[in-house]
């Protein structure tokens, strides 16, 4: 009997699709990344979203998290991911085997692969040993202590700026039914809010998005005080990353 297929998760995986399309053209035509707005704005919350449908789609399963399905991750995440990498470095004047594993495990360029691999295979070992909260909480711990101890590498730092939106989506996935039931459509309402929502907050430069965020403001009539406020909220972000 042919498994009746999620026809929102398809529609979120399309308009995902797009995004990185529309990303990636936008970039081509625009190589000034930081007064790009499209690309700016599809890069600060499709990745993220991604890891959270990815996630949701792992916990939704019915089927066992066992070796087999590990197996079939590894097949389709993390051999395309060594292969490509290997075929991305062959136009390169510095191919060498160090290069070769320096970029595979610190600097990858098809990151996601990888990332996504690390957090399926989380998850398979949790389940394998049965204290999958536990697991999973020490996993990230650990993984941020490492990071701010000076282990500092961009798979490390993909790592744990995804780590939250996967298992997030696979708490939902696993429990869709209840929150289904209990929130309905206020779920999907909120994904309409979100890339909005993602591009505030990861947009590093925000005095470009003030005019617009007072305009929204004067829009729906709240009040100069708040809007002041919510500004200097900003402000102390954008201020305290600079000094990072």
């Amino acid at each position: 009997m042919q498994k009746e297929r999620n026809e929102y998760l398809d529609c979120i995986k399309g308009i995902l699709i797009l995004a990185v399309v529309l990303g990636h053209i936008a970039s081509g035509r625009n190589p000034d990344l930081d007064s790009n707005t499209i690309f700016l704005w599809c890069y600060s919350w499709h990745m993220f979203l991604f890891m959270a449908v990815s996630g949701y789609t792992v916990g939704m399963r019915t089927t066992p998290i066992d070796n087999m399905w590990i197996l079939g991750r590894v097949r389709r995440l993390l051999v395309p991911y060594v292969i490509w990498t290997f075929i991305n470095l062959l136009g390169s004047d510095d191919l060498s085997v160090s290069t070769y594993l320096i970029t595979l495990i610190f600097t990858p360029v098809l990151w996601y692969l990888l990332v996504q691999f690390l957090m399926d295979a989380i998850y398979w070992f949790a389940c394998k040993y049965d204290h999958s909260t536990a697991i999973i909480t020490g996993t990230g711990i650990t993984v941020s202590l490492i990071y701010m101890c000076g282990g500092r590498c961009e798979t490390l730092r993909n790592f744990l700026l995804y780590f939250p939106f996967y298992f997030i989506g696979l708490f939902i996935g696993k429990r869709r039914k209840l929150i289904v039931r209990k929130f309905g459509k206020i779920i999907w309402g909120s994904l309409i809010l979100y890339p909005l929502s993602m591009f505030l907050y990861s947009w590093k430069d925000y005095e470009h998005v003030t005019g617009l965020l007072r305009s929204l403001f004067a829009f729906f009539h709240i009040p100069q005080g708040i809007a002041n406020s919510m500004i200097e909220i900003m402000e102390r972000g954008r201020l305290s990353e600079n000094l990072k």
